[in-house]
């Protein structure tokens, strides 16, 4: 050996010659066939629409209840069903993560973002981190105190309520292997929780589960109405409506509660009907920021989570089944299902706000 490196090295001027081990082109590789086949099994597996409408951005979401290698041992099983070959695990996985622009979805529980980035970095990552990460627990802390001091100022004449659209929930919905391949009806609950009033005395010892008092739950399918400004609008709408009869004369205030998500939250429907609600005598919004969790569905989920163990959910009515006896103690949640006739008309009324918010902006300026 050591005498073949001699004779290459005074061929080469001294020089031993660059590695040719590999650079050859008679390399295996998967047929365009199996390749196609690869893409049509990932191109057959049901997205799921993220929680948050972001336009911006072409990533798709599937189903965590699999993995990447139990899908290809799903993928091996059908190819062994059509006589075909399912390759190698490594090119599946290739394919997965180089064709295309998948993610494996999480239900939304509002974790924020930054103090996940925070608790799973390096120390010198941290310290990067650290005034950022200050500056957001003091933003929390501000949210928090302002929440409470509305709570406290609850009584007959201020109601404080938040809302919130909880995850997409799918049927049908199950441990069975062949469901995951099945196309899925997506449904979705907008939830309006009026909150309950703090009295100082009692304000450290208060029990989460009784920081609410009635939760009026807004369920409906995507065969009925999509997830947007029209939806939430007429929701609140309803809601508000319900509140005008109960109060009668009696001004009211009422204090919104919301997350930032602009197409829903943040829009001139929600502008125009906050603007021509005559009945009540101020309507105020505060938008919270990200890590605020929602107890009303986390209790929803761990009610569907507990039905899940005894059985498949196939179809909606069996999830509002679940959020009807999601609450334990005090008045149930009252679930309001909707359908296409619910909703409401603000075609007209999107222009006429624009129109106020235009002649907002010049007074201003």
């Amino acid at each position: 050996m050591i005498r073949t490196v001699q004779i290459e090295s005074r061929n080469t001027g001294g020089f031993i010659k660059d590695d040719k081990r590999g650079k050859h082109k008679n390399h295996k590789t998967a047929s365009e066939e199996l390749i196609k086949d690869i893409i049509n099994f990932i191109n057959s597996i049901p997205r799921i629409e993220s929680h948050y409408l972001r336009a911006s951005t072409s990533r798709e979401y599937i189903s965590s209840g699999k993995s990447i290698a139990e899908l290809f041992r799903d993928f091996e099983v059908l190819q062994k069903d059509r006589s075909r070959p399912a390759g190698l695990y490594h090119t599946f996985y290739e394919i997965f993560n180089t064709k295309f622009n998948l993610g494996f979805y999480q239900p939304k529980k509002d974790h924020c973002d930054l103090c996940l980035q925070f608790h799973n970095s390096t120390e010198p990552q941290k310290q990067q981190l650290r005034d950022k990460y200050n500056t957001h627990l003091e933003e929390k802390e501000l949210s928090r105190e302002e929440k409470t001091n509305d709570r406290k100022n609850i009584n007959e004449c201020n109601i404080c309520v938040c809302y919130d659209v909880q995850a997409i929930m799918q049927s049908p919905n199950g441990e069975t292997s062949a469901f995951y391949y099945k196309s899925k009806l997506n449904s979705y609950n907008f939830t309006i929780t009026e909150l309950s009033k703090i009295h100082e005395e009692n304000e450290s010892t208060m029990d989460i589960s009784k920081s609410y008092e009635n939760v009026h739950c807004y369920f409906w399918d995507e065969t009925q109405a999509k997830r947007g400004g029209t939806e939430i609008g007429s929701c609140v709408s309803n809601y508000l409506q319900m509140v005008c009869e109960e109060a009668g004369e009696r001004e009211v205030n009422i204090t919104f509660i919301s997350d930032n998500c602009c197409g829903q939250n943040k829009n001139l429907t929600c502008l125009y009907l906050y603007a021509n609600i005559n009945n009540l005598s101020s309507i105020t919004h505060k938008y919270q920021i990200k890590g605020e969790a929602d107890n009303v569905h986390s209790l929803i989920q761990k009610q569907i989570t507990r039905d899940l163990k005894t059985g498949p959910i196939y179809s909606p009515v069996q999830y509002m089944s679940a959020i009807k006896r999601a609450r334990k103690t005090g008045t149930p949640f009252k679930v309001h299902s909707l359908t296409h006739s619910f909703l409401m008309n603000f075609r007209n009324c999107k222009k006429n706000g624009a129109i106020i918010l235009i002649s907002m902006k010049r007074k201003i300026m």
